[in-house]
């Protein structure tokens, strides 16, 4: 079976990761292909990539009307796609791992014509192993098509208007994606070998979905109501539609895992170093032992790279299941304070900017969850605030500080607390 692997590769940023992940595409036997504007072309050829890699996009197949770049829509590309003579087809995100021995394709064509998969969140790849698993249901990164199942899919895309402004890069799209699928009788699972090395988003239009949101309320399938709401009941669908396709991504795991197989070497530079020893020396102020493994090492060196709350989570989950999450979290928190603080980016407020998401995300807390579930979306809104945007918020604290029961938990408290105020 002939494979075609569809995505765009951003030259701006973390063009290293993407190249690797590319030619790994590549190794395993796909054909691969970078959609890109004319003008990114000689960027792409000088990291690297091959003139075959690469395929242009007209003016009139950019977003630059809608959003000011020549960034590769969504249609023009699967329209280009449906004519070229191959059986499967994989849309992707430029940052996806293919973590398989050999190319997952006619598995999934046994499951179904259309497939939409999350990703696998990893905290840095040369450290993955078959038994971490973290996906990250938040999203859809990957998509999988058979010839037919991608023309049939198309045809329902060019009869809405909104899907003209599916763009590469811009969020939103992925849930009108999976949307049609689940609609049109696909399946929705995890990407078992699908990694993606955690990294802080960047999205600049977190507005976006309110045009795919119009149409999904319309099929009647989610009721009206706020943006995120949408977007969280979608969320709920994606969560219950892996769920009860546990067994195909466990069996995808099973038969096609394969560890990246990734120089480890950087993991005793001298950055990484120099934060653990400042890690250790914190931590036994407050008589709190920290042990020293490859895989806090690759944690550290991640986190050197761009820090992430959702890579933090996915190492706790993963690396420390019989910690107390108080006591796991902010252990994880402090190592990325003191990154910061090596870099000079941390500037710790009590202030929101405006326009922020807190109060919103608060109250969907407080509404849904209960018990420890609540403390650990509460923990996740804290610490994603203040280690990615400085935002030290006073009443969640106290909340833990309340909430430890034992000397550990407000040790690892007081951790917090002692590096915020020297930063």
């Amino acid at each position: 079976m002939k494979s075609l692997v569809i995505t765009s590769v951003n030259p701006y940023t973390k063009i290293e990761s993407q190249t690797r992940c590319f030619n790994a595409w590549k190794a395993l036997g796909y054909d691969i292909v970078s959609f890109n504007p004319k003008n990114e072309r000689t960027i792409l050829l000088k990291h690297g990539f091959e003139v075959d890699d690469l395929c242009l996009i007209k003016l009139s197949e950019a977003a630059v009307g809608l959003f000011g770049k020549q960034i590769p829509r969504i249609l023009p590309v699967l329209n280009r796609a449906c004519g070229l003579p191959y059986d499967n087809y994989i849309l992707t995100n430029s940052d996806i791992f293919p973590a398989h021995r050999k190319p997952i394709s006619s598995f999934l064509a046994s499951l179904n014509d259309c497939i939409a998969l999350t990703r696998n969140e990893c905290v840095y790849l040369p450290n993955n192993t078959y038994t971490d698993n973290s996906p990250y249901r938040g999203g859809l990164d990957i998509f999988f098509f058979t010839h037919l199942g991608l023309v049939n899919i198309f045809n329902k895309l060019i009869n809405e208007d909104v899907a003209e402004r599916m763009t590469f890069g811009i969020p939103g799209w992925d849930y009108f994606l999976g949307h049609l699928i689940i609609q049109s009788g696909g399946l929705v699972m995890d990407g078992e070998v699908l990694l993606h090395e955690s990294h802080q988003t960047s999205y600049g239009k977190i507005d976006e979905f309110q045009f795919y949101a119009d149409v999904m309320v319309k099929s009647g399938k989610y009721k009206a109501g706020e943006v995120n709401e949408i977007a969280a009941a979608f969320a709920s669908n994606i969560f219950s539609q892996c769920e009860a396709n546990e067994r195909n991504s466990t069996l995808l795991k099973r038969l096609y895992y394969r560890a990246p197989v990734l120089n480890k070497s950087e993991l005793y530079d001298d950055d990484v170093a120099a934060v653990l020893k400042e890690v250790e020396n914190v931590a036994l102020n407050f008589n709190i032992d920290i042990k020293i493994t490859a895989s806090l090492r690759g944690f550290v060196k991640s986190q050197l790279n761009g820090i992430s709350w959702v890579a933090a989570e996915a190492y706790r989950k993963n690396e420390m299941q019989g910690m107390p999450i108080i006591q796991a979290s902010f252990m994880l928190l402090l190592i990325q304070l003191i990154i910061k603080k090596r870099l000079n980016k941390l500037h710790v407020s009590s202030v929101y900017p405006m326009g922020n998401m807190h109060g919103v995300a608060l109250r969907q807390i407080i509404q849904n969850t209960h018990g420890m579930k609540r403390m650990h979306y509460l923990l996740g809104l804290f610490c994603s605030e203040l280690a990615e945007h400085n935002v030290f918020n006073n009443d969640l604290y106290k909340y833990f500080v309340l909430s430890a029961d034992s000397q550990r938990k407000l040790s690892s408290c007081a951790l917090i607390l002692t590096i915020c105020n020297k930063g």
